[in-house]
């Protein structure tokens, strides 16, 4: 596997690594190069998957009400919820 440059995880961040739902948490920005191994008792084979290119979400929405309590209804006007 390969990572942005500036990341700083490793191969002991992958979560369950050696389960089929595998699973990581990209860190920064980037192209990050992933290779699955299978293996069973007596063979192993690899592969590697087409790169994944991460971008993070930056919220800069104007239309956030810090005031709304989470999961309430957002409409299309903001005096009413149910538009």
């Amino acid at each position: 596997m390969s990572r942005p440059a500036d990341s700083a995880l490793t191969d002991a961040d992958i979560q369950d690594n050696t389960s089929a739902l595998a699973s990581f948490t990209g860190d920064v920005d980037g192209t990050w190069q992933v290779k699955l191994t299978v293996r069973d008792q007596s063979h192993a084979d690899a592969v590697l998957l087409p790169d994944i290119i991460l971008k993070g979400l930056h919220d800069h929405d104007p239309w956030d009400i810090t005031s709304r309590r989470p999961g309430e209804l957002r409409g299309l006007h903001d005096d009413d919820p149910w538009d």
